[in-house]
């Protein structure tokens, strides 16, 4: 899950704070059944302000391939957009470029920084094994060199932007990038997401569906406190999830 509703911006030669950005595990699962329950499907929420909210089915905006790499005494994200084959007017509305790498890091659970809540109670926190908690020693944050910490539910991670163009050069690396059509597809195959279920248009061709487009599901999931973006997002993202998260319109979710 990530907070602000977008990757992080990426500008040459500067730095502020809209280059960086909070991630966090919502869900480690080898079940596509629940990333739909959980995660892809609509639902409901009431809230004491508000009433009910509806969050509408998740809608795929892009497909590609993505490698971990360190680089230069830190680590990066890297990944290349398979599709869209040219990003549009959605991917941009996200920050999706049709490619970039972002300086990644994982947050010591049990050390606060400003922005990022101490998780307090003790299952809220990642279950890591003792070979990978004694990584963080005192620090605040480390390298992602292991890519098994991305695995554990309640991870906190840091993004910031690193680079736009050229990042498999830059990197010295190579990502396998193919030529996916809607029959390849792997959100079909890896998801189990079938075609008629999710507008097409902004993973095939950039473009933001229009309303007749989006198919109005039969079930409505009902979620708690514990689940709804403005509870779980908020307090286990950050201050800015906290303050901004009212809805699910402020938060966006990748997966790998």
């Amino acid at each position: 899950m990530l907070g602000q509703k977008h990757l992080p911006e990426i500008v040459e030669g500067k730095s502020s704070s809209k280059e960086r950005n909070w991630a966090l595990n919502i869900l480690t699962t080898s079940n596509p059944g629940d990333i739909h329950n959980q995660l892809l499907s609509a639902a409901k929420y009431t809230t004491k302000t508000r009433g009910e909210r509806r969050i509408e089915p998740a809608v795929p905006a892009g497909e590609g391939k993505y490698s971990i790499v360190k680089h230069d005494g830190h680590t990066e994200l890297a990944y290349t957009l398979e599709l869209p084959e040219i990003p549009g007017p959605t991917q941009k509305e996200f920050e999706i470029k049709k490619e970039a790498s972002y300086i990644i890091s994982v947050k010591n659970p049990d050390i606060q920084v400003p922005g990022f809540a101490a998780f307090s109670a003790q299952d809220r926190k990642p279950h890591y094994p003792n070979h990978l908690k004694e990584r963080f020693g005192d620090r605040r944050w480390i390298d992602v060199e292991d890519a098994r910490f991305m695995d554990f539910e309640n991870t906190q991670l840091l993004l910031i932007g690193a680079r736009k163009k050229d990042v498999e050069e830059e990197l010295g690396i190579s990502i396998d990038e193919e030529r996916e059509s809607q029959k390849s597809a792997d959100l079909f195959k890896e998801l189990q997401i079938k075609r008629e279920q999710v507008p097409l248009k902004p993973v095939f061709e950039g473009k933001f569906p229009k309303k007749r487009e989006i198919s109005v599901p039969n079930e409505v999931k009902e979620l708690d406190n514990s689940e709804y973006p403005g509870g779980r997002g908020g307090k286990a993202g950050g201050k800015a999830a906290a303050t901004k998260a009212a809805s699910a319109a402020t938060i966006a979710s990748f997966r790998y």
